[in-house]
Order: C-alpha cells, then structure tokens, then sequence
C-alpha cells in the first residue's frame, strides 16, 4: 500500500484533517502481512518511508508531513485575485457600452488579465503534468512487486482542464 501525500496539491489546514484520518487508518490496518510505503510531492516525487509494516515509523513520517508547507493555497489565491479583478472590471457600468470597451484604457486592463490568465493556465498545466508524471512512476515502481497494490492519493484534486473557469469569466466579462 502506498500513501502517496500530493503537497503541490494540497491546503495545509485540509491536509492535516485528512492525515489525522490516515493516521487512524493505518492504526487499524496496518499489521503483517501489509506494508506501507510514503511518498509525497515536493514538488518532485519523494520516497519519504520505503515499504514497511512498522507502525510507527509509518505515522511518524505522517506526523512529519503534517508540519510542511502545502502548495494549493497560493495558486487558489492566484485565482481568486484574477477572478476578483475581473469582477471588479465588470461591475463599471460603463463596459455596457460598445464605444467604452474599444477604449485603450480598456484594451489595456482586458491584455493584463489575460497575460494573468495564461500565466496562471500554463502554471496549473505544469504542476498537472508533474504530479500525474509522479502517479504513474509510483504505479510503475508498485506495478512489479507481488500481490495486491493500493494507492492512496491524498490531495484537493487534479483539474481536467486547468484553468478553464478564468477564460469562461474573461469571456463573460469582455
């Protein structure tokens, strides 16, 4: 069994909750002849505990984890100041008017956010390929050994298409 920890994926405050439910889980189900395996994102792959059935070097490494940094929060801030931006251009009662959006000062504010948009798309397109990259070699490395092989990903998720709510709002918007 592999707990693979997604740091680049995760917030802190989650990530801690989740653990703390791992630790419970591997309180209760680890015991011979199942081992263990960590392994987190930082933002490369990292084998932080080889396969073991010691429990306690198993939550120790959790433990650890637990007081890291986590990467999620500053990209969703990122995203939430291009959305905020966004909404503060909509609500001028101006951008009703066709004369207004062609003016430069909008042209201007229109090139900015999309720069942003894009920045923050190849951004979250990267970190996509790095951690699926880091799934499939930890499903590699697992994929020869004997027996059942689990995988558990602990993580706020992988988008499918980064990004692709900002360009929907930037449309709406301009």
């Amino acid at each position: 069994m592999v707990l693979f920890i997604d740091n680049v994926n995760l917030v802190a405050l989650q990530r801690n909750r989740v653990i703390e439910r791992l630790k419970t889980f591997v309180e209760e189900s680890l015991a011979p002849p199942v081992r263990m395996m960590v392994v987190s994102s930082e933002p490369r792959l990292a084998v932080r505990l080889p396969f073991t059935d010691d429990r306690a070097a198993v939550l120790a490494v959790l433990e650890q984890v637990a007081g890291e940094s986590a990467g999620r929060l500053r990209r969703d801030r990122d995203r939430r100041e291009i959305l905020d931006w966004m909404e503060e251009v909509s609500r001028d009662a101006r951008m009703d008017v066709l004369e207004f959006l062609q003016t430069a000062q909008v042209m201007v504010v229109k090139t900015q956010v999309q720069a942003q948009i894009l920045a923050y798309v190849e951004q979250e397109a990267d970190i996509l390929e790095d951690s699926l990259t880091a799934i499939y070699g930890v499903l590699r490395m697992v994929g020869e050994l004997e027996g059942r092989r689990i995988l558990i990903h602990v993580s706020n998720g992988l988008p499918m298409t980064p990004g692709l709510d900002l360009l929907h709002e930037f449309q709406t918007v301009f």
